[in-house]
């Protein structure tokens, strides 16, 4: 488990977003976002987000198993359409 500085659990709030099903609330952890994107520039490494780490496993994980619900399951994603921006595969892995 990540925790804060403080050692305490990070704190998820309410965020909004318009899909084409109509808008959703959702809860996520922006502190946590920003951590692990903090993380990943002390490492060295750039351009990468909590986003592009989910993405990488996301990927690596659909090509080893073909599971799309075990992605999901995986992203914590309950709805299919939020998973799908995760699910690109590129040129090489084909």
């Amino acid at each position: 488990m990540v925790t804060t500085h403080k050692g305490q659990a990070f704190e998820p709030a309410l965020k909004y977003r318009d899909l084409h099903a109509g808008p959703e609330v959702y809860s996520a952890c922006g502190r946590l976002e920003e951590t692990i994107t903090r993380l990943y520039r002390q490492a060295g490494i750039k351009q990468s987000s909590s986003h592009s780490g989910g993405r990488t496993l996301a990927v690596k994980v659909l090509a080893a198993t073909v599971d799309v619900d075990t992605v999901q399951t995986i992203l914590g994603r309950q709805s299919l359409d939020h998973s799908k921006p995760y699910l690109t595969v590129d040129q090489e892995t084909i």
